[in-house]
């Protein structure tokens, strides 16, 4: 019995320890039972991140959060190991859908096995590479349609990019040039001063 005792008591100090690093972690934190798949303990990042009360989350199976066309309780798999889930789609209270990333890992707490979830909001980054993206669509038809013979190098003086015209001025092929570090189409006289 005082063996008991004492086990129960490091387990309540750490506890104590540990719970402000999970009540400040800034991801949202849930903790999920295995068997049940029910939302067993949720952060305060929780609650902002998806609109719930803390209550409101415990009432709650994983699969309720989910936006994922067709899954459902039944369909979920939680992982046996540490993973990095790098996109899913997930609904906030108000209905709202957003991407998130999800690092999860398989431990026992209290007796139970229950997954840990890290949790992120990535919808800033979808935005941010979407919009890289259309600038590089944007910037690849303007290099394309130019008129000029375009060729692009890099820090090295290494071709990385020759737009159409170079290709019917020169001669030369896109594929054929890339990574030279020298002058192609030009004079040899003109080498020095266009390095």
């Amino acid at each position: 019995v005082t063996e008991r005792k004492a086990a129960e008591e490091r387990l309540r100090a750490s506890e104590e320890r540990y719970r402000p690093l999970f009540e400040t972690e800034s991801d949202a934190i849930l903790l999920v039972d295995v068997e049940t798949l029910r939302i067993a303990d949720a952060n305060p990042s929780a609650e902002r991140l998806w609109g719930y009360g803390r209550d409101e989350l415990l009432a709650l199976a994983v699969s309720d959060l989910s936006a994922e066309p067709g899954e459902t309780r039944d369909s979920i798999r939680l992982p046996t190991g540490r993973v990095q889930i790098p996109l899913r789609w997930h609904r906030k209270q108000d209905g709202t859908r957003f991407p998130v990333e999800i690092t999860a890992n398989r431990l026992i707490l209290d007796g139970r096995l229950t997954v840990v979830a890290a949790v992120r909001d990535i919808t800033e980054r979808i935005r941010a590479e979407e919009a890289l993206r259309a600038s590089e669509e944007q910037y690849r038809a303007i290099f394309n349609a130019s008129a000029d013979a375009l060729v692009l190098r890099d820090a090295q003086f290494r071709i990385v990019d020759v737009n159409a015209t170079y290709e019917r001025m020169s001669g030369y092929s896109r594929a054929g040039v890339l990574g030279a570090g020298h002058v192609i189409a030009n004079p040899p006289a003109t080498h020095a001063t266009l390095r």
